[in-house]
């Protein structure tokens, strides 16, 4: 049981989330789509998988939710202005492939494409999804992976509330 207790105010949700330093940030590709996408979590090991939050207001939705598949593309920070506009268009308007400058190419297992200029792309089935108010939860069971040789996590973007960043300085292994 705590014996202290800490100082205590009443803050809004955007304030929570910003105590937090940063969420990875992905390029989610689907057959013909590819959306930028800051909740992206391992939900367990056996059988690995991954989940994506979509808003359900996406184009990106239905097209995950019809297709049952997608890949988890990790950018790098040289791919900073095709993660943002990738977050700022719409495929509802267009190739957002062509229009950020990304090329997509076929996966091994999946229907959906992986992304030649990321560094990471991770091919996902849906096994479950969770829906919430606003979003849906895709979890995914990981059924391929492909890295590049010289893939240096120490590009990962983040995004916090209000910028993007790159990840810190490693200061002591876990044990």
């Amino acid at each position: 049981m705590c014996d202290t207790m800490k100082r205590s105010i009443e803050i809004d949700a955007q304030t929570v989330l910003r105590n937090f330093a940063g969420y990875p940030v992905v390029l989610v590709s689907t057959r013909d789509n590819v959306l930028t996408i800051a909740q992206v979590h391992y939900f367990s090991f056996r059988p690995l998988t991954l989940g994506i939050g979509v808003h359900r207001k996406r184009h990106s939705y239905g097209l995950i939710e019809n297709e049952g598949e997608f890949v988890v593309n990790v950018p790098t920070v040289e791919q900073i202005e095709a993660v943002k506009a990738c977050g700022e268009l719409s495929g509802r308007d267009g190739d957002k492939f062509s229009r950020v400058g990304l090329t997509p190419v076929p996966a091994s297992k999946v229907e959906a494409c992986l992304i030649t200029e990321c560094p990471v792309s991770i091919e996902c089935r849906v096994m479950e999804r969770v829906d919430l108010p606003l979003r849906t939860w895709f979890i995914g069971e990981v059924v391929a992976a492909h890295r590049a040789d010289d893939f240096d996590p120490s590009e990962n973007l983040y995004c916090s509330r209000t910028h993007y960043r790159r990840i810190g300085d490693i200061l002591a292994p876990r044990r």
